[in-house]
């Protein structure tokens, strides 16, 4: 039986421009980066199959992960943050 792939898809929003009232924050972008490096990392996460959304629209979001879905086999494994 086949491992499969390791895929993680990491979304992260630090501006909210159909909010006016909610303020930019200054970390996310830097998050999604750090655990992408931790991800990725064969010694760590070994994740074969990483996707970072920062500041993307959610249907963007969406479309691409539904891809994504539609492509993995029963037998991949997932982390979604």
């Amino acid at each position: 039986m086949s491992e499969g792939r390791r895929y993680a898809i990491l979304i992260g929003s630090s501006r909210f421009d159909n909010e006016p009232k909610l303020h930019p924050l200054k970390c996310p972008e830097r998050d999604v980066d750090g655990m992408l490096e931790i991800l990725r990392a064969p010694e760590l996460g070994a994740f074969g199959e990483t996707f970072a959304f920062k500041n993307i629209e959610s249907h963007a979001v969406l479309r691409r992960i539904e891809e994504v879905l539609a492509d993995a086999s029963a037998v991949d494994q997932w982390l979604k943050d």
